[in-house]
C-alpha cells in the first residue's frame, strides 16, 4: 500500500517559481558581512576569511574602548588582502560602557575629531565607511528623534570637515522604524546631510515575514522624499540564539538580502573574531562557513523567485547553549 496515498492529510507544500528568463542583476554576495567578525591581524585565519568573498565588515572605532580587540584600522590589511570592500567604523564604540556613557554632544564631537583625523591618515582610507550613531533610537536619544536630528547634523559636519570624501552610514537604528526614517531623511536633505549609506539592524524574529515589507517601504520613502537611492546595509542580522551558526535559518537572510542586492552583517553575539560563529576558536569551519563558501563560489546573475508565500521563515534548530555578547 502506497504510504503517499495513506498519509493523513496535510497543508500542501510549499513551492517556489524560478522564472529563468527574468533576470534580477548580478551576484553581490552582501550577506557575507561581519560585526566584530574580525578580531586581530590573523584571527580569524585569513585563508578561512578569503574564501567567503567578503563584502563588509564593522568594526571598533580607532583605539575605542568598547572591546579589547576588532579596532578598524588594525584588520584594515587583513580584511582588505581577503579581498574585502568595505568596513564601517562604528564611531560611539569608541566610550567603554554599554549603553554607552554619555557625556554630552561636546565630549563626543571631540572624541570624532580624533577619531576622523586617525581615519584620514591611514592608508586605506578610501575604504572606510564611518557610523556616527549605533542603535541612537535606543541609545542616548529615546524617544527624542529631534535632538537626534540636530545632533546627526553637527557630527556629520565635523566628520566632512576633516575628510571632505567621507562616506558616512546612518542611522542605525535597532530596527526598521518607517515614521522616524521618513523624518530623518526628511530632515537630512533639508540640511544636506543625507548619508551615502542606509543602516538598520534586523535582529528579530519578524525578519523572517517581514523583510520584503520593510525594503518595499524604505524604498518607497525615498520616492516619497525626492532623493535617490541609498545603498543599504543590515549591518547587525540574525538572533543571539537560533539564527547564528545554523545554515538552515542563515540561508534565509542569505537569499532575502541577495534577492533585494543590499548588504548585511551577521550581529556580534559570540566570540569577537570567529566571523560570528563561521568558524571556531581554532579557525576549524562550522557549518554555516560551508554555507557562506558555497555562496560565495557562485558565479552568474540571479533570477526572479516567487515563493508560494512570501512571508514566513523555515525553521531549523542547533542543539548548544549559548550566551550572548552586547547587542549592539
Amino acid at each position: 500500500m502506497s504510504t503517499m496515498a495513506t498519509a493523513p492529510a496535510q497543508a500542501a507544500a510549499s513551492q517556489l517559481t524560478v522564472d529563468l528568463a527574468t533576470g534580477t542583476g548580478a551576484l553581490r554576495y552582501g550577506a557575507t558581512g561581519f560585526l566584530y567578525g574580525l578580531g586581530d591581524e590573523g584571527i580569524p585565519n585569513e585563508t578561512m576569511l578569503a574564501a567567503l568573498k567578503p563584502q563588509v565588515t564593522a568594526q571598533k572605532a580607532p583605539d575605542g574602548l568598547q572591546h579589547p580587540n576588532g579596532d578598524a584600522l588594525k584588520i584594515a590589511p587583513m580584511f582588505k588582502r581577503a579581498g574585502g570592500r568595505d568596513i564601517q567604523v562604528y564611531m560611539q564604540d569608541v566610550y567603554k560602557q554599554w549603553p554607552y556613557d554619555n557625556a554630552g554632544i561636546t565630549d563626543y564631537l571631540a572624541k570624532v575629531d580624533t577619531m576622523t583625523r586617525k581615519i584620514v591618515a591611514d592608508p586605506y582610507r578610501s575604504s572606510y565607511v564611518y557610523v556616527p550613531f549605533n542603535e541612537p533610537d535606543g541609545i542616548w536619544y529615546s524617544g527624542n528623534l529631534t535632538g537626534l536630528l540636530a545632533d546627526w547634523k553637527t557630527v556629520f559636519q565635523k566628520i566632512r570637515s576633516i575628510d571632505a570624501t567621507a562616506r558616512i552610514a546612518g542611522p542605525n537604528f535597532a530596527s526598521y522604524r518607517s515614521a522616524d526614517l521618513k523624518t530623518f531623511l526628511t530632515y537630512a536633505k533639508a540640511n544636506s546631510v543625507l548619508p551615502d549609506v542606509m543602516t538598520w539592524h534586523e535582529l528579530g524574529n519578524d525578519f523572517y515575514s517581514s523583510w520584503q515589507d520593510h525594503y518595499n517601504d524604505y524604498r518607497a520613502i525615498e520616492t516619497a522624499v525626492g532623493i535617490s537611492a541609498r545603498p543599504i546595509t543590515i549591518n547587525e542580522y540574525g538572533r543571539s540564539s537560533g539564527d547564528l551558526g545554523v545554515p538552515g535559518n542563515l540561508v534565509q537572510f542569505v537569499a532575502k538580502f541577495e534577492a533585494s542586492k543590499v548588504d548585511g552583517c551577521l550581529a556580534y553575539w559570540t566570540t569577537a573574531g570567529g566571523l560570528n560563529d563561521l568558524v571556531t576558536h581554532n579557525n576549524q569551519a562550522t557549518g554555516a562557513w560551508w554555507l557562506y563558501k558555497w555562496y560565495g563560489e557562485l558565479t552568474g546573475n540571479t533570477v526572479a523567485v516567487t515563493p508560494r508565500r512570501p512571508a514566513g521563515r523555515c525553521r531549523a534548530s542547533r542543539h548548544s547553549t549559548r550566551t550572548g555578547s552586547r547587542p549592539g
